[in-house]
């Protein structure tokens, strides 16, 4: 097996990196000729959705990023043991889309309905109909609270929280 350094991999693995976002249509070819972009619709404001969003816009300006999320306020779960812990305040774990905005991306705050992908479409809970050529969904997480026997959303809230959520689109600290 032939030696290879460490330069040589990253080229290589900076070039399979270049190819394979070339081959999704959204390369900067077809952008520095001129050719529209094309439109991405991102399901989900959460950190994947909103992170997928900025990283599209920002790799490819010309893009028509649309991230539809129904809360105007995202609460970061990942810094709330900072907040507990004493060390972030609690308005520090909650962030609106202003950036995102700046950049160029649509934001619309309203659920997706249904998505038909064979006119490639999202409805929303708005009435309104985005099309896409390429479609990001990040939903998420949540516990399904009925698939462990005797725990429920009530125990969660009174005495064993599984982590720290968010309500409504407003950070709720927990009171111990």
């Amino acid at each position: 097996m032939a030696d290879i350094s460490r330069r040589d991999l990253g080229k290589l693995v900076a070039g399979a990196g270049a190819g394979a976002f070339a081959a999704t249509g959204f390369g900067t070819f077809a952008i520095a000729q001129g050719v529209s972009a094309g439109r991405v619709v991102v399901i989900g404001g959460g950190a994947g959705g909103a992170s997928a969003a900025r990283a599209l816009k920002i790799g490819a300006p010309k893009l028509e990023v649309t991230l539809l999320e129904p809360n105007r306020i995202y609460s970061s779960s990942f810094f709330s043991n900072l907040y507990l812990g004493g060390f972030r305040s609690y308005a520090s774990l909650n962030h609106n889309y202003d950036g995102l905005r700046r950049l160029g991306v649509r934001v619309v705050h309203q659920r997706a309905n249904s998505v038909d992908t064979a006119k490639k479409t999202v409805r929303t809970s708005g009435g309104q109909t985005l099309p896409y050529d390429k479609l990001v969904v990040s939903p998420g997480i949540a516990i399904k609270y009925d698939s462990i026997p005797g725990y429920s959303e009530a125990v969660s809230n009174g005495r064993a929280p599984h982590a720290y959520l968010t309500q409504g689109g407003t950070a709720a600290p927990w009171r111990w």
